[in-house]
């Protein structure tokens, strides 16, 4: 705590040397950090709007915001390849998650095989090490 230090009168009358608290994220100009995100994107969108629009950069490469809205509503009726976006974000997120799975059940066991059993950092230790010169380039050569 800075400041001088509070009386029992101070305490007493609720006139604290503290500063009030400030009600939320600000940036040193005093400008809202919330604020200025939501320019941001608002001027990234106008600028897409513009750019598009006055034929700046050819569809090919930035298509408008219109086709990729309407191309976005037909992914998600399933009019793009006859199954709703939906379907296409589960199976996505099944991939990733099953061979994060897989990953993390064969991980970790190497893992504590390297660090613990002498033969098993031999047998599955990198190729590098192996190699010449290998080690003087890995910081965490033994």
């Amino acid at each position: 705590m800075s400041g001088p230090p509070r009386t029992a009168r101070d305490a007493a009358s609720g006139s604290a040397a503290d500063p009030p608290a400030r009600p939320g994220p600000r940036r040193r100009g005093g400008i809202p950090v919330p604020a200025v995100s939501v320019a941001t994107v608002l001027a990234a969108l106008g600028l897409w709007v513009v750019a598009t629009g006055a034929g700046w950069v050819k569809p090919l490469f930035l298509p408008p915001p219109e086709a990729v809205l309407s191309a976005f509503g037909q992914a998600w009726r399933g009019a793009i390849d006859g199954a709703p976006l939906g379907i296409h974000i589960r199976d996505s997120l099944l991939r990733v998650l099953g061979a994060f799975g897989l990953a993390t059940l064969v991980g970790i066991p190497v893992g504590f095989a390297l660090g613990t059993i002498r033969i098993a950092r031999g047998i599955l230790d990198s190729p590098d090490r192996v190699l010449p010169g290998g080690c003087r380039r890995s910081p965490t050569c033994r």
